[in-house]
């Protein structure tokens, strides 16, 4: 049974949770995922335990057709961590070779959600040899004539930044409308006094 999933401002047709890879590294070149009526799950190897040493797997996700692109996002991230994962690494890449632009690499516990331009992404995972780690992806497909795709997810930090853009650029205008009501209202003041003064020193004639 299918439902509508609505996320990141993008709507797509779903189905129920499918078992994707369950911990297997690819021994013959890659996987091939096709994400197409399901949700599927992508485990690291030997998941929900830690992964071999010395790995280097790769997975293929393809969506049905050129009217797709690709939504992936982490369930479970417990990496490593090492300066520009050097060590233990998970790359995921636009397209379906390793020379396609980078979507990211990653390690640690850092949660990823990301998307492809087109119908294909490969998940690259290598692990060096003292590896210790785990990871569970989440994988569908989105209608692109439904929606837009976007290689990299807007963070809080950047929402946020625009969020306080706008409030400046409001107060902004509302301080310069005040301070031209303001000044307005000061001019007229000094205008009123001055003509009082004027009248005040300069008396009419008495006429008898």
């Amino acid at each position: 049974m299918c439902r509508s999933l609505s996320a990141f401002g993008v709507t797509a047709l779903v189905f129920a949770v499918t078992t994707g890879s369950r911990g297997k590294c690819p021994s013959n070149g890659f996987e091939r995922f096709l994400v197409q009526t399901s949700i599927k799950v992508l485990d690291s190897p030997n998941f929900p335990f830690s992964y071999s040493n010395n790995l280097n797997c790769s997975w293929l996700i393809d969506a049905p057709d050129d009217d797709h692109y690709i939504r992936l996002e982490t369930n479970t991230m417990d990496m490593k961590y090492s300066n520009n994962c050097s060590e233990d690494s998970l790359s995921i890449y636009d397209g379906q070779w390793p020379s396609s632009p980078l979507l990211g690499r990653f390690c640690g516990k850092t949660a990823i959600s990301t998307t492809s331009t087109g119908r294909r992404m490969l998940v690259v995972l290598a692990t060096d040899s003292s590896a210790d780690g785990k990871f569970q992806l989440k994988l569908y497909g989105v209608n692109s004539k439904l929606s837009t795709p976007a290689s990299t997810t807007e963070t809080t930090s950047e929402v946020k930044a625009e969020e306080h853009k706008k409030e400046d650029l409001e107060l902004n205008t509302w301080l310069v409308a005040g301070g031209v009501l303001g000044g307005g209202v000061v001019f007229l003041v000094i205008l009123c006094t001055v003509c009082m003064r004027r009248r005040s020193q300069h008396p009419p004639d008495a006429r008898n």
